[in-house]
């Protein structure tokens, strides 16, 4: 651990530095590096493996519970499963970064700074596993059995995270895309463990709340400028929609931007050109005001290359909101043809590493014409319109069903406690 603590306290002092003398493309390189280096020294830590009378039977969730993020919702909605299940459980909130803002209070009651339960479930992504390595401490993870929650996008899993392995017992994943990906580099278990869904709004989120209009036909797609933009894929959305519909048509391309620069605004502007049927929303909203916005839009736009899950993609079915959405990845789980418009895509290899992504990694790349005859078909065709969005609302509560997911957690932890 004191080799780990060294190459984090270089990071930091450099961190400084870098920002201001080395180009953004650079930096990113440069953080995959060092998080390859501290990641490769877990495998130097030995773990007491799992002795289940050393602490009571239950569940310490570690995550960023309070997040306003699609990791926050992701913890809470394993939270909420947790709820509904059979074992007892507390959460301890632990940042993943820093930078996003903790304003939700749902699981306050929850919150417990010590580890009392014998099963550790670590909702923290590999590329913060040494950070929250060094805060719990190597006694957190001693004696318990370590579970480790985890999503990925596409089908290569990096092989600089597998230092990560040794922490943990097995690991569990929203969707089987990841939990492919995942088999290919460790033995040990990859259960997967799809979410239950949940998605609140209110009506007071309307689109007058918004400044939305209430006579345009409202196509949606949101993404984050920090993320992986080319993973998300907003310009495929810009375009067809582009292509799709002449400057006199009533509708509106509603463009969801969280931590949002000048420069991706202006890159959007010039690239729309003389089309103003579209609007730029950078407000940081609530995750009740991110749902309302979504069912008082007509369609939801995702022409990703590539999801781990596609939480917005089932929140929309939820809330019936329609979507068009890339036929690759895990959202294809819980999509069909019956109840969303999937684009068909090639499969591209990336020539060169984009963020986390390596170079020869594969991930889709929408069929653009298909996109826009869907969108066509949505805004004329009221009958395909309503039936879409019945079909999604029908298939959403079976998919999404509280009581099979916390089924398939209890069954597993059982499992764990040899009690089948």
């Amino acid at each position: 651990m004191e080799s780990i603590q060294k190459v984090t306290k270089i990071v930091s002092i450099l961190k400084p530095l870098a920002i201001k003398l080395v180009p953004i493309k650079f930096r990113a390189h440069i953080r995959l590096y060092y998080a390859k280096l501290k990641i490769n020294q877990l495998n130097k830590i030995n773990i007491i493996r799992f002795n289940r009378s050393m602490n009571q039977d239950g569940i310490n969730l570690i995550a960023s519970i309070k997040e306003e993020s699609g990791l926050g919702q992701s913890a809470r909605l394993l939270a909420n499963t947790l709820k509904n299940g059979e074992y007892a459980f507390y959460i301890k909130n632990l940042r993943a970064t820093k930078q996003v803002p903790e304003y939700d209070s749902s699981y306050n009651e929850r919150l417990k700074d010590s580890l009392i339960y014998n099963i550790n479930l670590l909702h923290i992504n590999p590329q913060d596993f040494v950070e929250a390595f060094l805060e719990l401490k190597k006694e957190s993870y001693d004696n318990r059995y370590n579970i480790a929650f985890w999503l990925w996008e596409t089908e290569k899993f990096p092989k600089e995270w597998e230092g990560c392995f040794n922490l943990v017992d097995e690991i569990w994943t929203p969707s089987e895309f990841v939990s492919k990906s995942i088999r290919k580099n460790t033995n040990k278990p990859v259960v997967t463990m799809p979410y239950a869904v949940f998605a609140e709004k209110e009506d007071k989120y309307d689109r007058k709340y918004f400044h939305l209009p209430e006579d345009k036909f409202i196509f949606l797609t949101l993404y984050d400028s920090n993320s992986i933009a080319e993973r998300k894929n907003p310009y495929g959305v810009l375009k067809a929609y582009k292509e799709a519909f002449e400057l006199n048509e009533e509708v509106l391309l509603v463009i969801k931007i969280n931590n949002a620069t000048k420069d991706e605004i202006k890159k959007i502007e010039e690239f729309m050109g003389e089309n103003r049927n579209y609007c730029i929303i950078t407000d940081r909203f609530t995750k009740i005001e991110v749902n309302s916005l979504i069912a008082c839009s007509d369609v939801l736009v995702s022409l990703h290359r590539a999801e781990g899950y596609g939480l917005v993609m089932a929140e929309a079915m939820i809330l019936g909101t329609p979507c068009i959405a890339t036929n690759w990845s895990a959202n294809t789980e819980f999509m069909t043809q019956e109840d969303a418009c999937l684009v068909d895509y090639k499969l591209i290899e990336l020539k060169e590493a984009v963020g986390p992504y390596e170079r020869g990694t594969r991930w889709a790349e929408p069929e653009i014409k298909d996109a826009i005859n869907y969108m066509k078909k949505l805004y004329y065709d009221e009958d395909f319109y309503h039936k879409l969005v019945a079909s999604g609302k029908v298939n959403s509560k079976e998919i999404f069903d509280m009581k099979i997911a916390a089924d398939r957690i209890n069954k597993r932890i059982r499992e764990i406690y040899n009690e089948n």
